[in-house]
């Protein structure tokens, strides 16, 4: 079992919420920019601190909500696509050497979760230090506002990066749960040859026109012949005693 820590190094070669160089984090550095100017104008254009603290206050109070829906979504969605994931399929993964990029794809919810209920706690941190009848500081309210809109931003983002997760997940549930089916075809075409076999068989001694000694000696003896590997030869002669009560 794998500690948290080596499937975070596994999973990312950066911490992704400072990973400029994916989508999810240089567009909500864009839409953060965008909202630190907007938060600027906003307390410039209004001296009323109550007036500021109560809305912000709102503002935090909705994201709190939101964020603990959002986190209720993440945890459901990863029952449902972990239960969608057989037992067949994950040893089909297994034996291609692909289970370390399930667990990357895995490991994706987990990190947005961990975020989340962090974003969670500081927000309601927020929310009771608004409470807190203390000195208005401008600078220090908008550069936490842009801290904190990046945060949800990439938040907002990187779960939407998730909806191609789930295809992935969907498309590696088919591919390696075909080679289970493949499996299963296989399994019922060889019985359906067996009982050919052994229809047929019993039809020519029950017309005497094979006889069922003969019939075994000359399958052990296409088996010697024909086949080299020894311990092979011996599973099969045992199958073939076992099969027709040979003693």
């Amino acid at each position: 079992m794998r500690s948290s820590r080596e499937l975070y190094k596994m999973s990312f070669k950066r911490n992704p919420l400072i990973d400029f160089r994916k989508f999810e984090s240089y567009i909500s550095l864009i839409f953060s920019l965008v909202f630190t100017v907007i938060v600027y104008f906003y307390v410039s254009s209004n001296s009323e601190v109550e007036y500021i603290t109560s809305n912000t206050k709102d503002i935090v109070l909705y994201t709190i909500f939101g964020l603990l829906g959002m986190l209720g979504f993440i945890i459901s969605g990863l029952a449902i696509i972990s239960g969608t994931i057989g037992h067949n399929v994950t040893k089909n993964i297994i034996k291609a050497k692909k289970f370390n990029s399930l667990l990357k794809i895995m490991f994706s919810f987990n990190y947005l979760g961990h975020l989340l209920g962090f974003l969670i706690v500081v927000f309601i941190f927020i929310y009771f230090i608004l409470s807190i009848n203390s000195p208005f500081v401008k600078w220090a309210y908008i550069s936490i506002s842009a801290m904190l809109s990046y945060a949800i931003f990439f938040v907002i983002f990187f779960a939407i990066s998730l909806l191609k997760t789930c295809l992935d997940i969907f498309v590696i549930n088919y591919l390696y749960s075909d080679e289970e089916e493949m499996q299963e075809s296989n399994n019922v075409e060889m019985e359906f040859i067996n009982l050919k076999t052994d229809t047929i068989t019993q039809i020519l001694s029950e017309r005497n026109l094979i006889d069922k000694d003969s019939f075994i000696a000359k399958l052990k003896q296409r088996v010697d012949e024909d086949i080299i590997d020894d311990s092979k030869k011996k599973e099969l002669m045992k199958k073939i005693s076992d099969y027709y009560s040979v003693d």
